[in-house]
């Protein structure tokens, strides 16, 4: 996800016929996601076009929550009833 983020912060457009990093992307994102239902399905241009739809949104927020679920499993925080004492504690801080 954060390569994915980088590429589209720092988007280099790369011609259709010459391909390099966006290829690399769209191999590691491979199968992850459901594609943009509205870019024809003929053109095989994966990234931005096919990549940027709802389903990789999705997949982003999932794997997002999933790796703060698994970080505070790891450092022994109950997700459900100590996030919200965190989430306070930090705006209190601000």
């Amino acid at each position: 996800m954060i390569v994915l983020r980088n590429m589209l912060v720092h988007f280099k457009p790369e011609w259709d016929n010459d391909q390099k990093k966006h290829r690399k992307i769209e191999e590691k994102l491979h199968g992850r996601f459901e594609l943009n239902p509205f870019w024809p399905k003929d053109n095989p241009i994966f990234f931005p076009f096919k990549c940027l739809s709802h389903g990789c949104a999705s997949w982003a927020v999932r794997s997002s929550m999933n790796f703060i679920l698994q970080f505070f499993a790891l450092i022994g925080v109950d997700a459900e009833t100590d996030f919200i004492k965190i989430w306070k504690a930090m705006e209190e801080s601000l």
